[in-house]
């Protein structure tokens, strides 16, 4: 039995394993490294650079949220107010600096607000150590808005109302959340609602609704950033729809994987401890047909001798022909699988008819057509995809993926201008042909190009079209900082699936999962384009709600941008910390 020692009552919160509070990151930091105490919750900096940010561990894109920080410290400079969760962005979120942050900046004992382009009250109001100050973010507003108040009396700011009205919050980033920053040193304990004492230096009050425990009450409709109050899931348990499954297999005599949890329709197959092809299956091209993520093969065919079924609970594998490549091999094989729509169904969406499974819900399409040299293709989902994976299947030829973020900068309706290989380690390329210049795909179609690896006349394909799902999935892109502390990428859910390919120079692809690396930092990770067996050495760390690389290098942290596609293990509302 445990015995509390020095335990007093203000180390008590209303936290609990099932409802967990927002608490400052210290994943994210700048070039300082401040103290962290009382939980996470106090921060302390001596450094004076301005714009470092410690901002809070949920980011949300809906909702009104309140949070409170209590000034613990006579010598003023810092910065509290929101952040925008940038993706893009080396630190993984924007803050301070012109055009970068909102709030309230207290220095020499007085305070400014600041809106988008950095502007600061020409009567600012002063600020003292004991001072509460309380942040209203509301993002259910259409452009967002933000709320500085100082111990519940809101601040005037830089523009008429109470409000940043000239500050549009959504055209930065839809994810937002609160943080604090300095000019100097500062001292800093944070509330979100878990701890009105501010670890005892307030005496608490417990205002707030259910749950919830502020010092002052929140305004109307504001809630505190915890679990509880985030927005359910669009899918409860992510494993319906998709799952990793590491399996030993036979050899050479018949071998039912079972334990997947739902019948696959794409199953991508590689033999961990051995140098062998990766191995790709679907249900629309029908069993015993394979082609290789690291070849530029045609489709082979193995009629009765590899892969023989798509079960309810998994799949079927015979041999190991070598058509197929290694697919059940005794010493260790690694599946991936994802649920598209059963029997594929005609699409005439588009103006050359495909054969499409396609799960909605989940935001995955399995799309087959035979060219007639026409210029799109029906997806079957219910918005646009934003990452497109199309490999020709009767003639030798790369495999070509499109997405929303390989485009590096540039107007935004050239992102589909460009492509990478997935069989190969090459930089992005500028490439027209593949799927049409200046063309993304819409709701319910995709561009089809005019090259031979997309779109020739006779030519058949076989697409594999993705859109995030909030909680579920995630397309995007992040820009690394070449530092062994490297940048945090919050993809909202803890992820079970993690591929990733350096934009902009030639480097290979690096694929990760929750059962070749069962804890926070990968053990061994896989690469799409290469035969070669589990590769260790390649550390990225798992997280609860995104992931984050901790060795510098190419591979997925250089200092520019990377595509990732990650699919989820469990939805951070719902998951155990990792």
């Amino acid at each position: 039995n445990f015995g509390p020692v020095n335990l007093l009552a203000t180390d008590q919160m209303i936290d609990s394993p099932t409802n967990n509070f927002a608490t400052l990151n210290p994943l994210i930091k700048g070039t300082e490294t401040p103290v962290f105490s009382e939980g996470n919750l106090r921060c302390v900096s001596s450094g004076s650079t301005r714009g470092y940010f410690v901002p809070a561990t949920i980011p949300v894109s809906s909702g009104k949220w309140y949070a409170e920080f209590c000034v613990t410290s006579t010598d003023l400079g810092f910065i509290i107010g929101a952040m925008p969760v940038n993706l893009n962005t080396g630190s993984g979120y924007l803050g301070g600096g012109a055009g970068k942050g909102s709030g309230y900046y207290g220095a020499n004992g007085q305070a400014y607000n600041y809106d988008n382009g950095g502007t600061q009250d020409t009567t600012p109001a002063t600020a003292a150590n004991g001072d509460i100050i309380g942040v209203a973010l509301d993002l259910d507003d259409s452009s967002g808005k933000l709320y500085i108040y100082k111990n519940n009396t809101i601040l005037d700011t830089v523009v008429s109302g109470d409000s940043f009205t000239n500050y549009n919050l959504k055209t930065v980033n839809d994810y937002w959340t609160f943080a604090i920053g300095n000019n100097a040193a500062w001292n800093i304990v944070a509330n979100f609602g878990q701890d009105s004492s501010f670890a005892g230096n307030k005496t608490a009050q417990g205002n707030g609704g259910a749950g919830e425990d502020f010092f002052y009450t929140p305004p109307a409709g504001y809630k505190a950033l915890n679990t509880d109050n985030l927005p359910d899931p669009a899918i409860e348990d992510p494993t319906d729809h998709f799952n990793s499954l590491a399996f030993t297999g036979t050899g050479s005599t018949t071998k039912n994987v079972t334990g997947v949890g739902f019948q696959p329709d794409f199953v991508w197959l590689k033999t961990r401890v051995n140098a062998a092809s990766h191995a790709l299956f679907d249900s629309v091209r029908g069993t015993n047909k394979v082609i290789n993520s690291n070849t530029t093969n045609v489709e082979a065919s193995d009629s009765g001798a590899g892969f023989s079924a798509f079960d309810s609970d998994g799949f079927t594998v015979v041999e190991q022909a070598s058509a197929a490549g290694t697919i059940n091999d005794s010493a260790g094989m690694i599946s991936w699988n994802w649920k598209a729509g059963g029997t594929a169904s005609t699409n005439t969406d588009g103006a050359v008819d495909t054969q499409v499974s396609a799960n909605t819900t989940a935001g995955f399409s399995i799309v087959t057509y035979t060219s007639d040299g026409t210029t799109t293709a029906g997806h079957g989902l219910s918005q646009a995809p934003e990452l497109i994976i199309v490999k020709r299947r009767n003639s030798a030829a790369d495999w070509i993926v499109g997405s929303d973020y390989i485009k590096l900068d540039g107007p935004t309706d050239e992102k589909w201008h460009y492509g990478l290989k997935l069989n190969s380690n090459v930089a992005r390329a500028e490439e027209t042909a593949w799927f049409g210049y200046h063309t993304a795909p819409t709701a319910t179609t995709f561009p089809l190009g005019n090259s031979a690896q997309t779109n020739v006349s006779g030519g058949t394909y076989v697409a594999y079209c993705f859109h995030s799902v909030q909680g579920y999935s995630k397309v995007g892109s992040y820009e690394g900082n070449g530092n062994a502390n490297g940048s945090f990428i919050y993809t909202g859910f803890k992820p079970a699936f993690l591929l990733i390919k350096r934009i902009a120079g030639v480097q290979d692809w690096m694929l990760a999962d929750n059962k070749i690396s069962p804890y926070n930092q990968t053990e061994y990770m896989l690469r799409p384009a290469q035969s070669a067996a589990q590769q260790s050495g390649n550390t990225i760390d798992i997280l609860s709600n995104g992931f984050k690389p901790r060795l510098t290098g190419n591979a997925f942290n250089a200092g520019e941008k990377y595509l990732y596609m990650a699919f989820a293990e469990t939805p951070f509302k719902t998951t155990n910390a990792r």
